[in-house]
């Protein structure tokens, strides 16, 4: 995966869920050089989420997008999972994002 970022941080992607039933993916990241990380835990349903959005990225429209609050105030607001593509697009509290690129399989 290829995200975009303001400067040039290298980018760390781990995830795992538990089942197919009911998937709690853990999404880790850090940015190298700003000494930046950050866990989510996230329950992934249609039927038991309600953050359920679309997002324009990579020049399509992206559907089924859960769309993941955090509240504690580390630096990271939001983060946009797609089941068909991972990891779509990170919000930050100063403004800044990254966002998906490209995929290379």
């Amino acid at each position: 995966m290829s995200f975009s970022a303001g400067s040039n941080y290298g980018f760390y992607y781990n995830m795992q869920h538990v089942s197919r039933r009911y998937p709690i993916f853990q999404i880790d990241f850090s940015c190298n050089g700003k000494g930046m990380a950050a866990n989510f835990d996230m329950p992934i349903s249609k039927e038991n989420t309600q953050t359920v959005d679309s997002i324009f990225i990579m020049g399509q429209w992206q559907y089924d997008v859960f769309v993941y609050i955090r509240e504690k105030d580390d630096g990271t607001d939001k983060i946009y999972y797609s089941t068909d593509f991972g990891v779509l697009k990170i919000d930050f509290s100063d403004g800044s994002w990254w966002e998906l690129e490209k995929i290379e399989w």
